[in-house]
């Protein structure tokens, strides 16, 4: 629907990754699925969809850039855009 309606680019906010334990296991289980069927089905440019673990309840890499302080599990291994 999004790309009929001429959106070319997706942000994909995966929220409650801290009841997953920011896990990047958890994140890419989730991420494969969604990227076959937004880049294959869909038709969307892979450098125009970004995949983004948050926390919305507790505002972790919602608004500001993710630093270590609040969610040292997630900024182990997350180094993408927020």
């Amino acid at each position: 629907l999004a790309k009929g309606l001429g959106v070319t680019q997706l942000v994909v906010a995966l929220n409650k990754m801290d009841v997953l334990e920011w896990q990047e296991s958890k994140y890419q289980a989730m991420v494969q699925p969604l990227s076959n069927f937004l880049f294959q089905s869909a038709g969307f440019a892979k450098n125009k969809v970004s995949f983004i673990p948050i926390s919305g309840l507790h505002g972790i890499n919602v608004h500001d850039k993710l630093h270590s302080e609040p969610c040292p599990q997630l900024s182990s291994w997350y180094h993408g855009p927020t």
